[in-house]
């Protein structure tokens, strides 16, 4: 059962921070000292208790009596994407971030997105992070893609209409939002055991005018084996779930035509990944069958998956090849 929440009369966060929380006994102080040390003080801590079996609730409280900024909910075991849910419902931020309980922050995180993400009048501002844990410590290059971008750090959505769904990763929590426009259209996570935020990301870029970035490692990501996202094989209709949620909805808002070269090599991108990270024959056949009954419902056609893989364009000075969505520009004769 949720406690009361009581809120004081003090001026509106500038952001609320959303973090779900399930059995993090191990990360949380680690987690929990970096938010605290932010260098941006007027926010709101979210942490959502996803109904830990070990001693995540016990932290929380004793961190919450000693900060007033924090809040703690606990709700019964679902998933990441419903705790997210019981936060964006709660949150009285002007914008909001979702952080993963078992990741460090750099102190200057919350200030600098705050500032460029007021500065630039933008709708949603992204960093870049550091892997560590499992694998050596190196930064994440393929989380913003550059080379889809234009030169300027902020741009218009529209700008890259055919990659927005290329140019960075799906995941939350290297990003911040703008509270007003999830309100706006009532997005929310889905309550899937993995992919559950691939829709409410690309979701929201899609309906958002500008983005912007920020070109340095702000966050520390880890990397861990018993992570839930390597735990695929038991539920392996999640990604087409994702992305049969993410068709839907931009269709109702009249986006699919906009973006649906983007969306056609997204699918294709995710149903390879997916595929290939399954461990078991089984789980790879669910996947294959998943990609096949989603390409009759979006109805397409192998000549349209063709087009947007592979393409050749010749102008006046250049020739363009797409080789599954990679444009490859070179001058001719």
């Amino acid at each position: 059962m949720n406690p009361t929440i009581f809120h004081s009369e003090q001026s509106k966060p500038d952001i609320s921070v959303v973090i779900p929380i399930y059995n993090m006994e191990k990360y949380l102080h680690e987690c929990m000292d970096s938010i605290l040390a932010q260098t941006l003080t007027n926010i709101e801590i979210i942490c959502v208790n996803d109904g830990s079996t070990d001693s995540s609730a016990q932290i929380l409280n004793e961190y919450a009596a000693k900060d007033s900024r924090m809040t703690v909910l606990s709700i019964e075991n679902s998933s990441a994407g419903a705790a997210r849910n019981v936060g964006i419902d709660v949150a009285r931020g002007e914008y909001i971030t979702f952080l993963d309980a078992d990741d460090i922050f750099e102190p200057e995180l919350l200030q600098r997105q705050y500032e460029q993400i007021t500065k630039e009048q933008a709708d949603i501002c992204i960093c870049r992070a550091l892997q560590f844990g499992a694998t050596a410590p190196k930064t994440i290059d393929f989380s913003i893609n550059t080379s889809l971008l234009p030169p300027q750090h902020t741009f218009l959505t529209t700008c890259i209409k055919d990659n927005l769904f290329q140019f960075c990763i799906g995941w939350p929590w290297d990003k911040l939002f703008k509270k007003s426009l999830i309100d706006k259209y009532q997005l929310r996570f889905q309550s899937l055991h993995h992919q559950n935020d691939v829709y409410f990301v690309f979701m929201y870029m899609a309906l958002c005018e500008k983005i912007t970035y920020i070109d340095d490692v702000l966050i520390k990501y880890r990397i861990r084996n018993d992570s839930i996202s390597h735990c695929k094989d038991d539920y392996p209709d999640c990604y087409a779930l994702a992305l049969k949620h993410l068709y839907d909805e931009l269709r109702s808002h009249h986006l699919y035509k906009t973006y649906k070269h983007s969306f056609f090599k997204f699918a294709m991108s995710l149903y390879i990944w997916s595929y290939e990270d399954m461990q078991n024959e089984q789980s790879k056949r669910c996947v294959q069958k998943s990609f096949n009954d989603l390409q009759k419902y979006t109805h397409w056609r192998r000549y349209e998956l063709f087009s947007i893989l592979f393409s050749f364009q010749k102008t006046n000075k250049h020739c363009v090849l797409t080789i599954f969505g990679i444009k490859i520009k070179f001058r001719h004769k």
